[in-house]
């Protein structure tokens, strides 16, 4: 009983997740394809994301104004 009380005393080591055997394979094959590593961290990635939602949001304000004009235009 004592060896099941240590053991449960000192924990599990941390295991790191073993790699698939084929990662490389498929990261291969996607970067044929055309799709590299995508890091959503880099400053490039950051700089794109910040331009598609403004990009976004100035379609949205200027759909927004062209409604509003219409409705001014054609109310009834």
């Amino acid at each position: 009983m004592s060896i099941i009380l240590d053991a449960l005393r000192r924990g599990r080591k941390r295991q790191d997740p073993a790699p698939s055997p084929n990662a490389s394979q498929t990261d291969a094959v996607l970067q044929t394809l055309g799709y590299g590593r995508f890091n959503p961290t880099t400053p490039m990635e950051r700089v794109k994301r910040v331009l598609g939602y403004g990009a976004i949001a100035i379609v949205l304000v200027l759909a927004l104004w062209a409604a509003f004009m219409w409705l001014r235009l054609y109310r009834f």
